[in-house]
């Protein structure tokens, strides 16, 4: 039976050995005791930037924000929790960065970053001025009917935005009936999605499945409607087209900014709207021939208008 010699241990380890083994064993509990202070020390001023997060947004302690969680809680409702003011805070950083004219950003994704119905007032603000954004991602938050509604009134003001995306937003007949109605004054917008991402197609309402019955055939029918004529409005711009299709619209006032974004139109359809007036800049359209107000409620045209100029109804 083979014995260890003088000064060697059973493992055949000399005693430098030995004692170089004891240093790096001490080495290493020494380093992995600092590394569990370390994530405690973490842990702690995370749950502190958590608690002046919550005070920050007004959000006052839960159990989910406590030292202490409830029973059955643990530190992923406090992850999750902070991953939410984080979120709060870029959104907040990011609308500053749109307000300045020049920003530059074409594409805005904020899809996912659970906004809720006052994030979407305060992009509802930013989008009525801005004059870069084409397209928007709002898929997969909760915006719900009142946020949807702010950002349906800034859709009437914007001039830029082709295509949104609202799928997923707890989203009602009720929001969707707003929006068809701001749509009515919206030339631009080409593309709409608010349906759940199994249901494919530019306009399929269905944000959950129990509440696609509740948006009815004609909403849809309607939107479907409106953007198709929009489509129609783009090969204007890219001069396809020099008629404008207006009609059926329910509006009640003319649009004057179409009269500076379509300046060599030859016709303009605006026939069964609920109008009472119309502006003396329609003048501006020099190209102007055909100009269609048939069941409408006005009473008096503006004399600037061309003698050249075809009117229909009124």
């Amino acid at each position: 039976m083979w014995r260890p010699g003088k000064g060697v241990d059973a493992k055949g380890l000399s005693k430098e050995d030995q004692k170089k083994q004891k240093e790096q064993e001490k080495q290493t509990k020494k380093e992995e005791k600092e590394r569990k202070k370390k994530k405690e020390k973490d842990e702690k001023e995370e749950k502190k930037r958590e608690k002046q997060d919550a005070k920050k947004f007004g959000v006052k302690n839960s159990p989910q924000m406590s030292d202490k969680p409830e029973k059955g809680k643990d530190a992923r409702h406090i992850a999750s929790i902070g991953r939410k003011f984080k979120k709060l805070q870029q959104f907040t950083a990011k609308l500053e960065d749109l307000k300045r004219p020049d920003h530059g950003n074409n594409f805005v994704d904020f899809g996912g970053w659970g906004l809720d119905e006052v994030a979407a007032r305060d992009l509802a603000e930013v989008l009525k001025s801005d004059n870069t954004i084409t397209k928007l991602r709002l898929c997969h938050n909760k915006i719900g009917d009142t946020g949807l509604n702010a950002l349906a009134a800034s859709f009437e003001k914007n001039r830029t935005l082709t295509s949104v995306n609202l799928e997923d937003n707890d989203i009602t007949r009720s929001g969707v009936s707003d929006l068809t109605i701001a749509l009515e004054n919206n030339v631009y917008l080409l593309e709409l999605v608010v349906a759940e991402p199994a249901r494919q197609g530019l306009m399929e309402f269905g944000i959950q499945e129990e509440q696609f019955n509740q948006i009815s055939k004609e909403l849809t029918d309607r939107i479907n409607e409106i953007l198709a004529q929009n489509k129609k409005f783009k090969e204007v711009l890219d001069g396809k087209s020099s008629t404008i299709e207006l009609s059926n619209r329910r509006q009640e006032t003319f649009n004057a900014h179409l009269i500076d974004r379509f300046p060599n139109i030859v016709k303009m359809n605006l026939r069964r709207n609920a109008l009472t007036t119309i502006p003396s800049e329609i003048s501006k359209l020099l190209h102007l021939e055909v100009l269609d107000l048939s069941d409408n409620k006005i009473d008096e045209l503006p004399q600037e208008i061309p003698e050249k100029v075809r009117t229909m109804g009124g």
